[in-house]
């Protein structure tokens, strides 16, 4: 790469520069710059945290919610059919607690059911919603329980 007596050379000088001690007011150049790359490697190493805990919160979805008006003396079990073109997200069931919804949650999305009974509302959360999937994950059933209110 480099004739002998210039890699002599260049090998004297790093030498050189490996022994001399710089001294910048309280410490070397060697501890100020490890100092500096510290301060400068925490804040990397924080925004890198704040970053994926941003992006790990947003990937996070809320739970999609349908409104569900029962008759006021229902009590029992909704049955609702998703993915239906006919309808909206807001729902009526019938006498025997079916009706059909738009709604067509997702793989791995969640429902809550906001129930509309006798001009009082409450929400259904969605770990007492049961959603039915056929085999390739398109949703068949969404199930919930009304309660006596």
């Amino acid at each position: 790469m480099f004739e002998p007596s210039t890699q002599r050379c260049v090998t004297k000088f790093a030498l050189k520069l490996k022994s001399t001690n710089y001294s910048f007011g309280a410490g070397n150049l060697r501890t100020h710059m490890i100092r500096k790359l510290d301060g400068i490697t925490t804040l990397l190493l924080a925004t890198i945290f704040a970053t994926f805990l941003l992006f790990s919160c947003a990937a996070k979805q809320a739970p999609r919610e349908i409104i569900v008006t029962v008759p006021a003396n229902y009590t029992g079990e909704i049955t609702l059919d998703p993915c239906s073109s006919h309808s909206s997200t807001e729902v009526a069931v019938d006498a025997s607690g079916n009706a059909s919804t738009s709604a067509c949650p997702h793989a791995g999305e969640t429902v809550t059911l906001k129930v509309m009974k006798g001009g009082v509302s409450y929400r259904v959360p969605a770990n007492d919603v049961t959603i039915e999937r056929a085999g390739d994950g398109i949703p068949v059933v969404i199930k919930a329980r009304v309660p006596e209110h």
